[in-house]
């Protein structure tokens, strides 16, 4: 999995991004707000963005509860404005119950499942085998694990129970990508089979439901420029789990799959680019190709993909998409990053796009022409470090403050950044509890605490050992709100999360506090090593001047006897003049000619 990496529910309401970097694994859930403002920044809903973080390396990850959570929407579309999807809570579930989640697999041998609204994950399992790639099940809560050992496991991720397991030989070793298939007509498997794709450099179809004979269809090779390379990517066509889109590692093309016919070869399209990351169905007639010099735009006419229609680029040339979602809200949004941190902007109202589009982005380059790698890994860093003395919001008195606090807090697009700003950059703690008391004279102050509180303990709670303005503003809001903040359920979320954060924080203790021991205990011994070397010197110093003395070269009434009867050359004398104005000979006699 390549860093940055971003993963779409199949209802278009949230984004998952995942951030690989050394020391830092972090997971990130966007979701799609309900409103149709022009405005681009409000296409996410800030309020509502998740962090999660791990130590260790993730491998996969999947959404799940995918078609019974696409299912519903459909349904719910016949006796609803298609509109009103996109307004469904986070917590939509299906008729059955289900409802989306993400299950993410870290190199632990771990999966973890994540709701999108949930400060914490909701459950961890321990799949028998190591995972190479994981895709969601027709089974709610269930997701199939292709494992290092060249198995299909079904495993349900809130019990980690397993159900079916199917092994097979046929496919080869570099089997590295899997995506479940909706789609259960025959003849290729029949009523209740369990369809999945099975990628390497060939693409299989696989039953789940049949242990004995599992690969239903190997499918011909198309006429890709390097069938050698292991296909990377599957995307279903619009709205069509019968044809799937591939694309391969280091590779300029995109092959279109019939999954109905095996015999068939894909119909392939080449890019002008060998950096292909990654492919969507915009519509049933239009897919999109993300590469490395912008976005490509093809046509698919009666499952062939026609030819290239346009393109879409932003007015940045260094900066291209990598994803686009098509939203009832917002249309066609695109993906794109800055640094680690994805960035969302409309790209057209309806996919009903060609001819060559720019597309106008927010972006700010270094001066050498370099981009900045990313936001800061806290968003509060940034502003905590902030070299202008001389901002007007910086240390204010706690009367001028509430009210510039106020002021974000009770906006219509409320922005945890502006919050993380003012708070780190007012860090005075007699200032932050009388502005937190300010509170309970103000008529919306339970609703602004609540707010700045779940603000504040989210970012508390990614990482509770750093010392940042923002414990500060979170003791106080604890010690004179706390019983209020206790008895609210919508904060029962927040409060849980902190809660583990700081057990996490207490079982790092012990390490930290032998650590520091240890270090006191080095910095103590390297003290004493030079303090026992300093009396060395000065014991052997000692010694050779008790030596000198013993055979009377130094004494203190020979010294001055020994500075005069040293010569020096012409100059080198001149700090010994015996009186102003009079200079001496080499003989220490007033010299005649002066």
């Amino acid at each position: 999995m390549a860093s940055p990496y971003n993963l779409v529910d199949a209802s278009g309401r949230f984004v998952a991004n995942f951030i690989l970097k050394k020391g830092r694994n972090e997971l990130q859930i966007y979701h799609f707000s309900a409103s149709s403002s022009p405005s681009s920044s409000h296409i996410i809903d800030e309020t509502k963005t998740r962090r999660h973080e791990t130590t260790h390396a993730i491998v996969n990850a999947t959404w799940l509860n995918e078609h019974v959570v696409s299912k519903s929407l459909r349904e719910s579309a016949k006796r609803k404005a298609a509109a009103d999807t996109d307004t469904a809570p986070d917590t939509r579930k299906s008729e059955t119950g289900a409802a989306a989640l993400l299950a993410v697999a870290v190199a632990s041998g771990d999966i973890h499942v994540f709701l999108p609204h949930a400060e914490v994950a909701v459950a961890k399992i321990q799949p028998p085998a190591p995972v190479v790639a994981l895709t969601q099940s027709s089974t709610e809560n269930c997701v199939w694990v292709l494992t290092e050992t060249r198995s299909l496991v079904e495993i349900n991720v809130l019990d980690s129970s397993n159900g079916r397991t199917v092994s097979f030989a046929k496919t080869d070793k570099d089997a590295g990508t899997l995506r479940f298939s909706a789609s259960h007509k025959k003849p290729t498997g029949g009523a209740g089979s369990e369809r999945l794709l099975v990628a390497s450099t060939r693409l299989y179809l696989v039953d789940g439901a049949h242990a004995r004979k599992p690969v239903l269809v190997e499918f011909a090779d198309g006429d890709e420029d390097d069938r050698t390379q292991p296909i990377a990517c599957l995307a279903p066509l619009f709205g069509d789990e019968l044809s799937v889109l591939a694309t391969r590692a280091n590779c300029s093309t995109v092959a279109l799959y019939d999954l109905e016919d095996a015999v068939k070869k894909p119909s392939v399209f080449s890019c002008p680019s060998r950096q292909i990351r990654g492919v969507r169905a915009l519509s049933e007639s239009l897919v999109a190709v993300f590469t490395d010099t912008g976005t490509e735009l093809v046509a698919v006419r009666d499952d062939v993909l026609y030819g290239r229609v346009g393109t879409v680029r932003t007015n940045f040339k260094q900066i291209n998409f990598v994803d686009m979602v098509v939203s009832a809200a917002h249309g066609v949004v695109g993906i794109w990053y800055d640094g680690n941190e994805p960035r969302f902007v409309r790209v057209a109202a309806d996919a009903e796009i060609d001819g060559e589009v720019q597309v106008d982005i927010s972006y700010h380059p270094l001066a050498d022409g370099r981009a900045e790698d990313g936001a800061p890994d806290i968003l509060f860093m940034a502003e905590d470090n902030d070299s202008d003395p001389d901002a007007p919001d910086r240390n204010l008195a706690a009367a001028d403050l509430f009210p510039f606090l106020r002021d974000r807090l009770t906006a219509a697009h409320a922005s945890p950044r502006d919050v993380f700003r003012l708070c780190c950059r007012n860090n005075n703690e007699a200032t932050i509890k009388d502005t937190i008391r300010l509170f309970s004279h103000s008529e919306q102050g339970a609703a602004m605490m609540g707010t700045l509180f779940q603000t504040v303990a989210r970012e508390v709670a990614r990482d509770p050992m750093r010392h940042t303005p923002l414990a500060l503003w979170l003791k106080w809001l604890l010690l004179a709100h706390g019983g209020y903040i206790s008895r609210q359920h919508d904060q029962e979320e927040t409060l849980r999360a902190l809660k583990e954060s700081f057990l996490q924080g207490m079982d790092m203790m012990p390490k930290l506090l032998a650590l520091q021991g240890r270090l006191q205990l080095l910095k103590s011994q390297a003290d004493l090593r030079n303090k026992t070397n300093q009396l060395a010197l000065d014991e052997d110093e000692d010694d050779d001047l008790a030596g000198l003395e013993d055979v009377g070269m130094v004494t203190k009434n020979n010294i001055t006897a020994f500075d005069d009867s040293v010569m020096y050359a012409n100059g080198e004398n001149d700090d010994f003049e015996v009186e102003a104005g009079e200079v001496v000979n080499e003989n220490g006699e007033p010299d005649a000619e002066n």
